[in-house]
């Protein structure tokens, strides 16, 4: 293959190689309804729980997109640049007990009770960078027990019944820009950690 054909060859396999990337980068990302989280957790010897959220605040997330620029991220609402949260966020916890292990015949026992549910306690912090600073005003509104109907397991002749627990929390955002992580932290009663989340836009 002549050389001017082979440089033109390589130049165009590298612009296909970059172009993805760089429209990846730019790409615009929707925050309307707020902003999902889903992790697991539990105390160390379990029992094991899925805990998923929602994060939202009236009217703020709607129509609120998001994208890289060369200058960091940039948020806006139609032309309107949004550089901070609003005042107060609004979290909904869904935490819901599994087995922590699915064997051929056997499967761990459910042990999550009411005592063990309602001493949950959580912190939160904004993250910056590397820096952390502890939320101003974080509070549990209310708890609610959300009763599952029996499930069967996959593999297994065992039908079990599972709760889903839901917690409604807000957290002080005045100011806070939305390029900041908000990290989420859930203890038990006896102040072991069972999940940590960061939410970020």
């Amino acid at each position: 293959m002549p050389r001017a054909k082979l440089l033109f060859v390589l130049v165009l396999l590298a612009c296909f190689e970059i172009l993805p990337h760089a429209a990846a980068a730019g790409a615009i990302r929707d925050y309307t309804g707020g902003i999902l989280l889903d992790t697991e957790g539990g105390p160390p010897q379990g029992p094991c729980f899925t805990i998923r959220g929602w994060v939202a605040a009236p009217g703020f997330f709607d129509g609120l997109k998001g994208r890289e620029t060369p200058r960091g991220a940039e948020f806006r609402r139609g032309a309107l640049v949004v550089n901070s949260f609003p005042d107060e966020l609004r979290i909904r916890l869904w935490v819901r007990e599994f087995p922590c292990h699915v064997g051929l015949t056997e499967v761990s026992p459910l042990a999550a009770t009411p005592e063990m549910m309602n001493s949950l306690r959580f912190e939160a912090f904004w993250k910056r960078e590397m820096k952390m600073r502890p939320v101003e005003t974080l509070a549990l509104h209310s708890l609610f027990r959300r009763k599952g109907p029996p499930t069967m397991l996959a593999g297994v002749d065992v039908t079990i019944q599972r709760d889903t627990w839901v917690y409604d929390l807000s957290v002080c955002s005045q100011d806070v820009p939305l390029t900041d992580h908000l990290i989420l932290e859930i203890f038990g009663k006896g102040g072991e950690r069972w999940a940590r989340v960061s939410v970020r836009l």
